[in-house]
């Protein structure tokens, strides 16, 4: 099988964040010596942009994916190549590309390669965590920001009670039985404690309200654990940036009564690599992530921020607590507390956890880093050669 030497990646334009995702491992492929060719996602493949690429060798599309974008299957069955697919979320969400013959799947989160096979019989699937581009932030420059957490607003109380009107009982039952579930067994993962609900509720769903429904606990998930989060973080002063969502009310009007905050507008992804690099400490919940890395993670330590993130196992897998990144456990907030004021008042403390948490970050999670791996995620049965 000879080696890779040309791929497109699809832009998904609207989608900034997955844009921004596309350059930096374009530009990491580029720097391994591989051609690359960038595309509009959404261009159609009659348009000067489908001509031109129907007319260029490549061995590979590459698609970043998260809910509700663009994929591209009509493109791979154009030019008859495979297609690999980045989910930036579970990847029970993409239910749909296990169906695709051409299709190669990296996903987020390391369970999903376990589940994945299980459930659908699809194999070609891999596991890579979230990255960052390595432009490092100085350590040692001004930081005006104390502490900041980026990020949406849910509201799980509105979520979780429009289910009444538009799921059945028995399935409304099963989804808060499923919350009970992720809060009882933190390290289990979202996707498997959704199906054994599921299997022992006796639902049988279909697809459209499967994923639906998948989604909405997750985010009521999400809700509760990111806004007891900073319910309890009692130091410092916090920098709240990010939209409300699924009916909340933002961000102002959960933490209305906590002292020293002060609430910002939603940032661009350019904006919120700059406010990591202005901040001391950055705050990351992804508590439905049990086996994978979110991007702020290694966002902030490239940025030069210590992060304090939810432990998991695939935190503890890849860092070490307290010398290279802080956790923290949602049933032990004191030592959170203790741990984030220790490194404010402490500057010799924060900067020797946050330079090791950047040299880590650098060596082992950029797209420089992600592209060598993807270079080895090979293809069984190519129709043109290469991944």
């Amino acid at each position: 099988m000879r080696a890779t030497t040309a791929v497109a990646i699809a832009l998904p334009r609207r989608w900034h964040t997955l844009a921004h995702f596309s350059h930096g491992l374009a530009r990491a492929l580029q720097n391994l010596r591989v051609t690359v060719h960038l595309f509009d996602a959404e261009a159609p493949l009659s348009s000067f942009e489908g001509r031109r690429l129907l007319n260029t060798p490549v061995d590979a599309l590459i698609c970043f994916v998260g809910k509700g974008t663009p994929r591209i299957h009509a493109w791979s069955e154009l030019l008859q190549i495979p297609v690999i697919y980045y989910c930036v979320d579970l990847a029970p969400y993409f239910g749909e590309l296990f169906q695709d013959p051409r299709a190669r799947v990296i996903t987020i989160d390391r369970s999903d390669v376990r589940l994945v096979p299980q459930l659908y019989g699809f194999d070609r699937i891999s596991y890579q965590p979230h990255a960052a581009s390595d432009t490092p932030t100085p350590v040692e420059r001004d930081r005006p920001y104390e502490i900041v957490f980026i990020g949406k607003c849910y509201d799980d109380e509105t979520i979780s009670s429009s289910w009444k009107e538009r799921y059945s009982h028995p399935l409304v039952t099963m989804a808060h039985h499923c919350l009970d579930s992720l809060a009882a067994h933190p390290e289990a993962p979202l996707f498997e404690l959704f199906c054994k609900a599921c299997a022992e509720s006796d639902l049988t769903l279909p697809l459209a309200t499967y994923t639906q429904l998948l989604s909405e606990v997750e985010c009521c998930f999400k809700a509760r654990e990111r806004v007891r989060l900073l319910q309890n973080l009692e130091v410092g002063h916090l920098h709240l940036f990010g939209p409300a969502c699924g009916g909340a009310k933002g961000w102002n009007h959960y933490l209305a009564n906590r002292p020293n905050t002060t609430f910002h507008p939603p940032l661009s992804i350019q904006e919120t690599l700059q406010v990591m690099g202005q901040s001391k400490i950055v705050l990351n919940s992804s508590p439905a992530m049990r086996e994978g890395l979110h991007e702020r993670i290694v966002h902030g330590q490239i940025a030069g921020a210590v992060v304090a993130t939810n432990s998991s196992c695939e935190v503890t897998r890849n860092f070490r607590p307290g010398q290279e990144l802080i956790t923290y456990e949602s049933d032990d907030w004191g030592a959170l507390n203790d741990a984030v004021e220790r490194c404010l008042s402490q500057p010799a403390l924060w900067k020797k956890i946050a330079f090791a948490g950047q040299m880590r970050a650098r060596e082992e999670h950029t797209w420089d880093c992600r592209a060598k791996e993807l270079l080895n995620f090979r293809e069984c049965t190519p129709s043109r050669g290469g991944l």
